[in-house]
């Protein structure tokens, strides 16, 4: 089994898979954010996505996935926030109460 990095305290590992997803919520000055994007990789417990929002989002923060291909949605709390990347942030999602299959048979 690989090593995780320092600093990374990830249940399960994570594995390549593109999910068009839309992602919402409420930024800290209450002004609502939906927006489309893909999954960069993805877990049964969370996801890693980059937004393209000027603020970053803090860890903590809910916000809901909507599986563009199921139409099903799921509440997350952003795990991690990374540094700026061209094009916005990635960030890691965990969800709090999983859903078996969320990301699709092509994912999980």
């Amino acid at each position: 089994m690989a090593e995780q990095p320092v600093g990374e305290r990830r249940r399960e590992a994570r594995q390549a898979g593109a999910v068009p997803v839309l992602v919402g919520g409420k930024l800290g000055t209450g002004t609502r954010f939906d927006e489309k994007t893909t999954t960069v990789d993805v877990s049964a417990r969370g996801a890693r996505v980059q937004l393209r929002l000027q603020i970053k989002l803090e860890p903590g923060t809910e916000v809901t996935v909507e599986n563009l291909a199921s139409g099903e949605q799921q509440v997350f709390r952003v795990a991690r926030v990374g540094e700026r990347v061209p094009g916005g942030y990635e960030i890691g999602l965990e969800a709090a109460d999983a859903k078996p299959g969320f990301w699709g048979a092509a994912a999980y």
